[in-house]
């Protein structure tokens, strides 16, 4: 549990980080910022919120993690009211342009056995958000950072570890871990990298040593998230990003497609997986409150279908 908490809490996690020399964004406690003429991010401290970390939740319960807030320079922010809205002190940190990746990793009692990488190429919003569109890649520098907190940690099991290249200055910042199979596993997949097979190989006792034929330059698309992303372009407005053009976003989009053919759920061998995965996102009188993971973390309370059909309204207006 103490490796759990040190991954879910991002100031203990960016604290083991510093230890290895890896690079983290500047963080604080959201009461403790003092320079607001800068551009600046609240977001939650935890990855997950639950009783262990805050009283208030019932022990029979989870709480979605709050959305991302973002800050332009000089804009202070309403301290009390966004510790009401997070649930708890949030923290802030400096915000990085640049490109997100993870490396993903399967470890055995502190020792990795073998690791992907994954760069964000679309996200559920323009700006950023969960990934929809992404690549396999192989990064020398990336891979040792994420292995080198995992190492601090003395890892087991799966990983994803979150960081984003700074655009100006080259370096890969930490952003978060989680202990989890990602949501974009399939781009793992299509890479030629089976990492529920070899999970299910090291519990039932095969530790190795693993050898996965790993194919960088492969990339895979959720279709209802890349739906998502072009009603973000047609629909929203963010900080810090310009808005790309959607005739480019969609046409971009759609010679990826052609170029990289390749999908998270749809297959035509097997369509079943795709409908359902549409169908969850159809709204229900009964469950118009319920958020799906991906839609929390990227700050869409809608559908992506919902989102869709107010894209292409917008659109054709």
């Amino acid at each position: 549990m103490d490796t759990l908490e040190l991954a879910h809490d991002r100031l203990q996690l960016f604290e083991a980080a510093e230890r290895t020399n890896v690079t983290v964004p500047e963080t604080q406690l959201l009461t403790e910022v003092e320079d607001w003429d800068r551009r600046l991010i609240a977001k939650a401290r935890y990855g997950a919120l639950t009783q262990h970390y805050l009283d208030a939740i019932p022990a029979t319960e989870s709480w979605s993690t709050p959305n991302t807030q973002y800050f332009e320079p000089g804009e202070t922010p309403d301290i009390d009211g966004l510790i009401d809205r997070m649930g708890h002190v949030p923290i802030v940190q400096e915000y990085i342009p640049g490109t997100e990746y993870t490396v993903r990793a399967l470890y055995n009692e502190g020792d990795a056995l073998f690791s992907t990488q994954k760069a964000l190429r679309r996200g559920f919003k323009y700006p950023r958000g969960p990934s929809v569109y992404h690549e396999a890649v192989d990064i020398r520098e990336l891979r040792e950072a994420a292995l080198a907190v995992l190492d601090e940690l003395e890892w087991h099991g799966v990983a994803s570890v979150g960081f984003i290249r700074d655009e100006e200055t080259g370096e890969f910042n930490l952003l978060e871990i989680n202990p989890r199979f990602w949501s974009s596993l399939p781009c793992d997949i299509h890479a030629s990298v089976d990492y529920p097979r070899y999970y299910w190989l090291l519990a039932n006792g095969d530790e190795g040593p693993f050898d996965p034929p790993y194919r960088p330059g492969m990339a895979s698309h959720f279709l209802r998230g890349e739906a998502v992303h072009l009603a973000s372009v047609a629909t929203e407005q963010y900080p810090f990003v310009e808005k790309p053009s959607l005739p480019r976003t969609a046409a971009a989009m759609g010679w990826s497609m052609i170029t990289q053919p390749h999908f998270d759920f749809f297959s035509t061998d097997d369509p079943k997986p795709f409908v359902r995965d549409c169908l969850n996102a159809v709204p229900t009188p009964w469950d118009n409150q319920s958020v799906s993971a991906e839609e929390t973390e990227s700050g869409d309370t809608s559908t992506p279908l919902s989102a869709l059909f107010t894209a292409l309204k917008s659109a054709n207006r």
